[in-house]
């Protein structure tokens, strides 16, 4: 059974891609980017970047993984 989650809220990058794919300029803008992001983060009190674990929905453990997730969130929602 799949699980649907109605909304994408991040921009994932296999590192791997972006140098198979991209120009030398695109990936200075794409770090420019991650600079002004990471910068005006630190301004809100935020850390620079969060850490994220990815899964692709492809995987055959995918399912499994978004249960847990999804637990989660509903268990800190509840705290």
């Amino acid at each position: 059974m799949k699980i649907k989650v109605e909304r994408n809220i991040y921009y994932v990058i296999k590192n791997k891609d972006a140098a198979e794919y991209l120009g030398k300029s695109e990936i200075e803008v794409l770090l420019q980017i991650q600079d002004k992001i990471s910068k005006a983060r630190m301004l809100n009190g935020k850390k620079a970047f969060n850490e994220y674990w990815v899964c692709n929905i492809d995987e055959p453990y995918a399912d499994k993984v978004i249960e847990v997730i999804l637990k989660g969130e509903s268990d800190k929602q509840e705290e």
